[in-house]
This record gives C-alpha cells, structure tokens and sequence, in this order.
C-alpha cells in the first residue's frame, strides 16, 4: 500500500459542477442593442472623424514631401562639392560613384513625382467619399445621424484616455513640428555662426565656468578649488570687482560673480542656505573650506571631572577599567578627559551616576576659566540651564558662597536641579524668571556669567539643522535679547564686578557687536581673559569697527582649534557704574545748575 501518485492520471476534462453550469444569459435590453448593431452593418464615420481622417493625409503628404526636399537638398550640396574639387582627372573607379549618385538623383526624382500623384489621388478619392457623405447626410437631415456620432460628442464631453485615432493624430502632429523644429534650430544655429565674434566667445565661456551645472560630486569638489585658487591669490575686496581671468576657458569675469558662484557651489556641496554661507565666507574667506569640513567631522566626546568627589587619574584608571579609551586634556585644564571610543554608555556609569564627572565640551569649559570663581563669592549664572558651567562655577568655589541660577524656561531649570544634586553641590539656588528683569528683583555679584542664547553656528557639527535654518531675521533677534542680557548682567554685577559675556556662535552680530554696544552703554573695561587657546577677536569686521580693546577677547574656532565655535569676552565694571551719560543728559544738568544759581542770586 502507498499513496497514490496523482501525476499519473490521465486528465477527465472538466468537473462535475462545471458541467452542470449552463451558458449565460445577458439582459433582454443588452440582446436587443446586440442584434440592432449586427443588423445595422459596419458603422458610418461621423462629420468629426472624417475631418480628422483628411487631416491626417493631408498632413503625411507633407512631412513626406518635407523629408524628400531635405534630402534632395543634401544630395544637391554633396553634388556641387564634388563639381568644385579641382580640374578632370583621369577616369577612376570614384567616377563610377559619382554616376550613381546620378542615378540615385534621378530615381528619387522619379520616386518623389510618384508620391505626389499618389498623395495627390489618395486626396481625390477621399475628397469624392467626403462630398458623397456630406450630401447623404445632408439628404437624411438630422435623423441620418449615426449612433457613432452622438457616442462621440459624449466621449468629448467626458475625461476618458485619447482613443487610438487621436493618438496616431498627435504622432503625425508631433512628426511634423519636429521636422520643423529641426528646420529652424539648423537656420538659427547658421545664423549664430556668422554673427558670432569674439565678445560672444567670452560670454559663452563665462556662462561655461558660472552656470554650468556639477556633474558628480568629484567635479563640484574641482570647480570648488578652482575658485578658491582663483580668489586666494588677490587681496582684492569684492566692491573693487578687479577682472580675473579662468584657468580653463580664459573668461574674463568680476571677483564678485566668482564669489557668487561659489557661495552657490557651497551651499549646494555643503547644504547651507545663502545667507548663512555669504556671512561664513565673509569671516574665513582663505579657509572656508577647512571651516565647512570641520563641521561635518563629529567632535571628541570630553568629561569634566568633579573635584570634589573624585582626582582625574582615578577617574580614568576606573573608566579605563570598563573598556573607555580616553586621555587627559591639554595643559590648560586640569580636570578635562578626551574620550575616543566607549564600550559603554557614558551616561549611564556608576561614576557617572555618582556624580563624579559630568559630560560637557571642551569650549564650555574657557568661559568659567575665564570667570575665575573664588570660595565665599556671590556669583550669579544668568542663563544657567542645561547646568555644566553652574556645577564647574560651584565645584572651583570649593562648595561655598552662593552660585544664583537663574533660568527662563522652568522645564530646562529641573536640569539643573538635576545636576547640582547628583554632584552633591549645597550652594546652588536655582530661580526661574526672565534675565532681563533680574537686576530689579538682586544685584551686588562679584562676578557674572551670560551665556545668552544664540544662533548656534559654532555647534553646527552638533545641530546640522543650523545650516538651513538660520536667516537674518534669527541673527537680529538673537542679537537684540544679546545686547539686553549682557545689559542686564551688567547691572546686576557690582562695581568692580566681573562680567563674562559668552555664546556658541562665530557670527560677529552675535560676539563683536554685542560688546561694543554694551562698552558704548555702560561704563565698562574689557580685559584679558587669561585663556591660552583661542585667536584675538576683530577689531574691524567689513564697514564696522570697533573699540581698539577689542583684541582681548578670544574666538574659537572649529578648524582650528577642534573644539565647537565659541566666543569669551571679559569684562570689568568701573568703580562709577552705572549708564554712560549721554551729551543731553549733561546738557540738562547744566541747565538745571544755570537755573538754581539763578535762583540764590535772586534770594
């Protein structure tokens, strides 16, 4: 016994149910409509598609005739090239050639003249059938129209896809345009030859080196390098618009079209807006290409040891341990490591959790250095969240004083809180509130940190979205809340008082400027930093300038000095304090001492 291999059995043919199936039967309606078409014959061609039908000849007797004259022409020219080649010569076999293209010439005379009779007739006879159409039709009157008909108006009426006779009619419409097309691009392009001179060759090779279009990205990469050599080696500024010349075609352009060409090159190699790429090129116009690199690289992942917990070399001994590769910071910090690869989440360590060290960058750290906290000081943090600089500002005052947090968004505040309680930190009080009011509700600091809010330009490794969402608008805004922290911090330090003024972006509005206007405000000295690291700010920038003091402060940047883009500023509040006086205020107080002498001469 086994079982039966079904493969072996012959076919029955259908099955049982289908034999009982019986035939289908359509609609008595359906049947009706069936047998009236099959009684009526072969359908009749309406009034429409008969004019499509002569169109349609009409038209195919022209491309043919078009496509005969254009090659009667090219036979013509190859003719007259050969009758001006030079005297007779002897009998060679290029003769024989040259008879049949003679008789090439004459039997596509012949096969032209044949055509034509026979477009000629095919015309005729339809020409006869139209007539003879148009006068049944017009014998029947309106009761001759066909059912055809009236199921072509409805089809006109609705959107349903081209039918097959339209489409062979838009085939021959598009054949014949193309063939004219073609007729005048070759008339224009010989028209362009003759008036073409020299001032058109330099326009051409201008639009060649400007406007064309990267192929791949290897060839962007290439017209990038170009442009930059081409700039690099003129000091020229862009209003003098000196001519330049380009290494492939020898255009003669302005230095400004080519430094248009390449702000539109690097926006689109590095996926930055216009104005945030005009504004970079304006800060490193001889290495912007290193700048724009460097952001695309992520940064060394950095710790800040907590002295108070823990020494920096058992710190790493214990990281170490747990398969951390790391080493210590440069000589200007004492507690900073460099962390290169992780075989486990930093943020999440017993040490971490112990609070024995906290994740901050490395560029975070200059400003609290530059701060210089000392034990049984009042310091206030104006901007304070996400934490890093209030707990370095605590640890180096050694758990004493009092270190004021302020932050305006309450939920960014519980991340401070956080952090002071898992460093273990006592003199930290965190307040919520707008920093612009603070000086009314406390005053009277040793020292201030404001680290305001900015456009984030020095992160953009961190926050790739900075590229194309940045526009001036944002640089206006950031800048005026700018200008009235630092104002504010200003008024909440004491005399004699030290004022840190930080942010994380390289635009000038946001660094350069926002000191100026507070030097111009208050009465102010800006100082040396005592930082190591970091390039001296601008004294000029384009059409502004500023005060000659300006070189203290420090910038850091990217390409430079592989660290997140940041700005430090300090500042020393003069024993007077208080606002500058203006030249109508002192012209008042004049006034105003005019008036009482006055007053006791009078008495």
């Amino acid at each position: 016994m086994g079982r039966k291999d079904y493969r072996l059995q012959s076919q029955r043919g259908p099955g049982r149910k289908t034999r009982k199936q019986k035939d289908p039967k359509l609609p008595a309606s359906i049947e009706t409509e069936v047998d009236a078409e099959e009684a009526a014959g072969p359908r009749q061609l309406s009034s429409r598609q008969k004019q499509r039908m002569k169109r349609r000849v009409v038209k195919q007797a022209t491309v043919a005739a078009k496509k005969m004259e254009k090659q009667k022409k090219k036979l013509e020219q190859q003719r007259s090239n050969g009758d001006n080649a030079g005297p007779p010569k002897p009998p060679r076999p290029d003769e024989e050639e040259s008879d049949e293209a003679d008789e090439d010439m004459d039997s596509l005379d012949e096969l032209e003249q044949a055509q034509t009779a026979e477009a000629n007739k095919s015309s005729k006879r339809l020409r006869l059938d139209l007539d003879e159409d148009d006068s049944a039709e017009e014998e029947g009157g309106t009761a001759g129209r066909t059912l055809l008909e009236e199921e072509d108006e409805d089809f006109l009426n609705d959107d349903f896809p081209i039918s097959d006779e339209d489409a062979d009619e838009a085939e021959d419409s598009d054949s014949s345009e193309g063939v004219e097309k073609e007729a005048a691009d070759e008339a224009g392009e010989d028209d362009d030859a003759e008036e073409a001179g020299q001032a058109d060759e330099d326009e051409a090779a201008k639009a060649a080196d400007l406007q064309q279009a990267p192929a791949d990205l290897s060839e962007l990469d290439g017209r990038i390098d170009s442009l930059l050599q081409l700039l690099g080696n003129s000091g020229d500024s862009v209003e003098k618009a000196k001519k330049k010349k380009s290494p492939k075609t020898g255009a003669k352009f302005s230095r400004s079209d080519c430094l248009d060409r390449l702000c539109s090159l690097l926006c689109m190699r590095f996926s930055y807006n216009a104005f945030l790429m005009r504004r970079l090129l304006d800060l490193y116009p001889k290495d912007i290409l290193d700048f724009l690199q460097s952001n695309e690289v992520d940064r060394p992942l950095t710790l800040r040891t907590n002295a108070l917990k823990t020494r920096r070399k058992d710190l790493a001994q214990a990281l170490i341990s747990r398969g951390v590769n790391l080493d210590p910071f440069d000589k200007w910090s004492k507690v900073g490591l460099v962390v290169y690869d992780s075989q486990v989440p930093l943020g999440a360590t017993p040490e971490y959790l112990a609070g024995h060290y906290m994740l901050q960058g490395a560029a975070s750290m200059l400003p609290v250095l530059a701060l210089d906290p000392k034990p049984q000081e009042k310091v206030l943090d104006l901007c304070a969240a996400p934490g890093g600089k209030t707990t370095y500002i605590a640890e180096l005052m050694r758990n004493t004083g009092l270190v004021m947090a302020n932050e305006a968004n309450k939920e960014r505040a519980k991340a401070v809180v956080g952090n002071a309680h898992r460093h273990g930190l006592n003199n930290i009080v965190v307040c919520v509130g707008d920093g612009r009011e603070f000086p009314r509700t406390m005053h009277n600091f040793d020292r201030v940190l404001v680290d305001a809010p900015c456009t984030g330009t020095g992160v953009i490794a961190k926050d790739p979205a900075v590229k194309a969402n940045k526009e001036e608008k944002d640089v206006l805004k950031c800048s005026h809340l700018q200008k009235q922290l630092l104002l504010a911090g200003v008024d909440a330090a004491k005399a004699g008082g030290v004022i840190v003024y930080c942010t994380c972006s390289v635009l000038v509005e946001e660094n350069e400027a926002v000191v100026d206007y507070a030097l111009r405000k208050r009465q102010l000295k800006l100082v040396e930093t005592g930082l190591v690291i970091g390039e001296p700010a601008f004294r000029a920038f384009r059409d502004k300038k500023f005060y000659p003091s300006m070189t203290a402060a420090r910038r850091i940047t990217p390409h430079q000095h592989n660290m997140d883009g940041f700005f430090v500023a300090k500042l020393v509040k003069s024993a007077a304090g208080g606002a500058k006086p203006t030249a109508v205020s002192s012209k008042s107080s004049s006034n105003n001492s005019k008036k009482k002498n006055g007053t006791a001469e009078a008495k």
